[in-house]
């Protein structure tokens, strides 16, 4: 089995908005979150609507070529 380690460092920009904790996908090129020219999906409309990733994270634990799906602990303070 091949390891490797991922660090990803997100900053929230905005002026006094928390942003929902951030749902993450390592998939390889059978997986797409979304299309471009066409409608969300459930999952990514809860996201962009509540904060809600676990619809996105559990349609995404089931698709192809995803190796691991997961959201990130405690949401993101502006700044």
């Amino acid at each position: 089995m091949i390891s490797a380690h991922y660090s990803v460092k997100i900053i929230n920009l905005t002026a006094g908005q928390p942003l929902s904790p951030p749902a993450y996908v390592i998939h390889d090129a059978k997986f797409s979150a979304f299309s471009i020219g066409f409608a969300a999906s459930v999952g990514v409309e809860k996201i962009a609507e509540s904060g809600n990733s676990s619809n996105f994270i559990a349609a995404a634990k089931m698709s192809p070529g995803v190796l691991k799906a997961d959201v990130g602990v405690g949401g993101i303070a502006p700044g």
